[in-house]
């Protein structure tokens, strides 16, 4: 998959093939009743636009003019997380999956929206080659402290997929068809579930 541009799934545009798969994972987990919905989630606003103000003067024929002139010396600097989960309640916590999804204290990163638990998530290769995931440490501090919404960050595949389930979609590569080779025990959704219950 080159054209990264192209990829959508369930009519939500990718930006890459970790969201794509992501939203895989998403919806195998939708159809089994812990999650009602996924989308992206809403713009911050960081730091807000900074304009500095000149002063100067024109002459004219009879008197001085006084002239202002505003001039952005700074633009806001605004920070997208990928999406939201919408938990459909709190079986997610109760058998374990949120656990996990992350190592972090699901009270300090779910919160509430239209009457569902949510939580922000950003989503990164386990690989970041252009270290992308330094800027997201940057936006990620300065959401929670001036909004107080923590965004939980997702590395996909290998670390998501290997603590709870590879979706089913790939097992297959999507350019030819073929079984991928996968480096960790990969489980379905369904064997993963059933083996959090009996836990």
């Amino acid at each position: 998959m080159k054209d990264n541009s192209k990829l959508n799934y369930k009519g939500i545009e990718c930006d890459s093939e970790e969201e794509f798969y992501f939203l895989n994972w998403i919806y195998e987990l939708i159809k089994l009743g812990y999650i009602h919905k996924v989308e992206r989630a809403e713009t911050f606003e960081l730091t807000p636009k900074y304009i500095y103000e000149l002063v100067g003067e024109i002459q004219l024929k009879t008197k001085v003019k006084k002239v202002v002139k505003n001039k952005v010396i700074l633009n806001p600097h605004v920070y997208t997380p990928d999406f939201i989960i919408y938990w459909k309640d709190n079986r997610f916590i109760e058998d374990g999956i949120y656990e996990d999804l992350c190592k972090i204290d699901p009270q300090f990163t779910v919160y509430e929206k239209d009457g569902f638990p949510i939580t922000y998530i950003e989503i990164k290769p386990d690989f970041d080659r252009n270290n992308m995931t330094r800027i997201f440490n940057i936006n990620q501090k300065f959401t929670y402290s001036i909004y107080k919404k923590y965004v939980m960050l997702i590395n996909i595949p290998g670390t998501l997929f290997q603590n709870t389930f590879t979706p089913l979609s790939y097992f297959y590569t999507q350019k030819t068809g073929k079984k991928r080779k996968i480096k960790w025990k990969a489980r379905t959704v369904e064997e993963y579930i059933n083996n959090k219950i009996k836990k």
